[in-house]
């Protein structure tokens, strides 16, 4: 009778961990019911021909399963919504957005309202009061993705209340201001403001988010200069300030200690002089260095430090004698270099073959290829010299 009972037992969790390790999960009637709901609100702010498009998937049917639904994901051991991604799943219209039909999804860690198209967008109106004490329920968020659409401040009391976020995206939205309203949340890993009117000097406040792992500010109406407090992001990777208002000496200073910075970019007018301290070594590595128009005069030295380049991006600045064959010979991985509009007059070919696959030098002042540039770059996909000064015959590549 011991054996029966236990091999039961042994059955039984047989079956739950096979269902649990193959996704057997089954939505509750109670969010199912919750998911059927916000497809008629939406439907009944669409106009007629769009109907029958806007998730299909969302049956009556008592045999569907909503954790199969397309943009909704279950937790394996309670059977909850966790992820709820629709916003790529609605037509071409804009719609209201009632926070208060999540209030069902008490689990719900992935929320994404991206539309992810410029032409297909929520119109960002709520109600402040009924957006916070929605936003406040939910607490297990932890990604908020609301980019490409137009949401406007109306959002910022929401973000208030969502403390729990590792990942937030508000790109190519229309908030506007300081951006002092994410410091209060301590848990980011990834932050997004790309693409909206965030302006003012960098708040220094964004120093404290000691967790974050990619800070994306590009596309924004920001001024000053790096703040000393970002020294302390040491678990920084990414860091995007291309295509901002930033004016005068622009010092990089407080990014020497930052060991795990993989991605550095920044572009600007011609109105920023970006700082070439002779002095500085620092202490990452980067992948990627995008320093596009920002009054260059020289190469910054920190870029003599690094080793591990895949692409290069010197464009559109003052640089101009001999293109830097060390940036080659240092950086045996790069791929793309980019310096076309200088005024760079000299083109000469590293010692050693490379693995160079996209060299753009247009509009610059050279007057000649290398006669050894097909020995040299044999992996060359693209070449652009346009704009140039050529004189004479060219070998062939």
């Amino acid at each position: 009778m011991d054996g029966k009972l236990f091999l039961g037992q042994y059955l039984i969790l047989v079956m739950v961990l096979l269902g649990q390790l193959h996704g057997y999960e089954s939505c509750i009637q109670k969010e199912s019911k919750a998911l059927l709901e916000l497809k008629k609100y939406i439907i009944s702010r669409s106009q007629e021909k769009f109907s029958n498009n806007i998730l299909p998937s969302w049956t009556n049917d008592t045999k569907s399963d909503c954790c199969q639904w397309e943009g909704i994901d279950c937790s394996r051991i309670s059977s909850r919504v966790i992820t709820l991604s629709i916003g790529r799943l609605f037509p071409k219209e804009s719609y209201p957005l009632n926070l208060s039909m999540l209030h069902p999804f008490e689990e719900i860690r992935n929320l994404s309202l991206s539309s992810d198209r410029y032409n297909s967008q929520f119109n960002g109106f709520f109600d402040n009061i009924e957006g916070y004490k929605s936003l406040g329920r939910l607490r297990n968020l932890e990604i908020l993705d609301l980019s490409f659409n137009q949401f406007n401040n109306s959002i910022l009391p929401f973000l208030d209340a969502a403390t729990s976020l590792t990942t937030l995206s508000l790109q190519n939205n229309n908030i506007y201001g300081p951006a002092k309203v994410v410091c209060q949340m301590r848990k980011l890993r990834e932050l997004n403001l790309r693409g909206n009117h965030f302006w003012g000097q960098l708040p220094s406040c964004l120093g404290s988010l000691n967790n974050l792992r990619v800070l994306d500010l590009s596309s924004n109406q920001f001024t000053g200069n790096l703040p000393s407090s970002f020294s302390n992001l040491e678990s920084l990777e990414y860091l995007s300030l291309s295509d901002n208002n930033f004016k005068g000496l622009f010092t990089l200073r407080p990014l020497t200690n930052l060991t795990r910075l993989k991605v550095f970019k920044l572009s600007s007018s011609d109105m920023v002089q970006v700082k070439t301290e002779s002095t500085w070594q620092p202490k990452f590595q980067l992948s990627v260095a995008v320093l596009r128009s920002c009054s260059l005069e020289k190469i910054p030295s920190f870029l003599m430090y690094q080793k591990n380049l895949g692409l290069v991006d010197l464009s559109n600045n003052r640089l101009s004698g001999h293109i830097p064959t060390w940036l080659l010979e240092n950086n045996q991985e790069l791929e793309v270099l980019q310096l076309q509009n200088n005024s760079f007059t000299l083109f000469q070919m590293p010692a050693m073959v490379h693995n160079l696959q996209v060299l753009d030098i247009s509009t610059n002042g050279i007057e000649s290829f290398p006669d050894d540039i097909g020995r040299a770059l044999p992996n060359m996909v693209h070449l652009n010299g346009s704009s140039n000064g050529f004189q004479g015959y060219f070998h062939c590549l």
